[in-house]
């Protein structure tokens, strides 16, 4: 049986042209008809081009699916498949891992959002913070900039967050809000990022959470600080640090950056 080039791209759902790429490429030998000038494939040519599509199939790439099929050692076409089987695995624990990460933040998202104005006493996550935003003035200090860097290589597991200073009533005016990233201290066991005198460690503790909804240049932080120290005065607690807030669900409006904000404010 003889195939036009029309009748192997119907039947692999490719392009004239893509098989005439794998011809070039020498994996497929097409034959002229005697007295014609249509050129003919076999069944042959139709067992080669499965096994190459197999081969792009299981993420090979197509120099790599010509060199498996120009192999005359079996062994090391297997060895090849084994290297393959280990990508594999590891490419499903990495996507295991994001899965897991977009979940808990889609959960902590929510959470912020049905949290908005409301106040609970829970557990935070112990957390590691790196600065990078003193007040407006940003670390113009190169080793910090560098550390800042290699944080962010390791998105989508790291975040951006704040430590709001909080006095005996109310936010400090002494003292800057700061801005930079967050980390779930788990996590930094594993991805072990850089370290720098800055990073501030949050350690789990009972916090009155809250979350609130955030625009820069235009949110009121005494009014913000008042209330949240009517709840802390209304249940007989008191702050015992900073507060730390991570930004949710972030957009860009005409007045500048919006966000769902989470909140924890450590208590006694």
């Amino acid at each position: 049986m003889r195939y036009k080039i029309g009748d192997i791209a119907r039947l692999f759902n490719l392009s004239t042209e893509s098989i005439r790429h794998y011809e070039r490429q020498g994996l497929i030998h097409p034959q002229k008809a005697e007295g014609s000038s249509y050129r003919y494939y076999q069944a042959w040519d139709m067992a080669v081009l499965s096994a190459c599509r197999q081969y792009r199939a299981l993420g090979f790439t197509l120099e790599e699916s010509a060199d498996l099929l120009d192999q005359r050692n079996p062994t090391a076409v297997l060895n090849e498949l084994r290297s393959r089987e280990t990508a594999i695995e590891e490419e499903i624990a990495r996507q295991c891992q994001m899965l897991r990460t977009v979940r808990a933040w889609r959960k902590e998202a929510e959470a912020a959002c049905a949290l908005m104005g409301r106040y609970e006493l829970e557990t935070n996550a112990a957390t590691r913070f790196l600065p990078y935003q003193y007040g407006d003035e940003l670390t113009r200090d190169e080793g910090h900039l560098s550390c800042v860097r290699e944080w962010l290589g390791h998105i989508p597991y790291v975040y951006v967050g704040m430590l709001v200073p909080l006095g005996a009533s109310g936010a400090r005016q002494d003292a800057p809000i700061t801005v930079g990233l967050g980390m779930a201290e788990v996590g930094a066991d594993v991805l072990k990022p850089a370290n720098h005198q800055s990073v501030v460690s949050i350690p789990s503790r009972l916090c009155l959470h809250t979350a609130f909804h955030f625009e820069s240049g235009a949110f009121d932080w005494e009014t913000w600080a008042a209330a949240l120290f009517a709840q802390l005065s209304q249940r007989g607690l008191r702050a015992e640090g900073d507060a730390f807030c991570r930004f949710n669900v972030i957009s860009w409006t005409d007045r500048g950056m919006s966000a769902a904000v989470d909140c924890f404010v450590p208590v006694a």
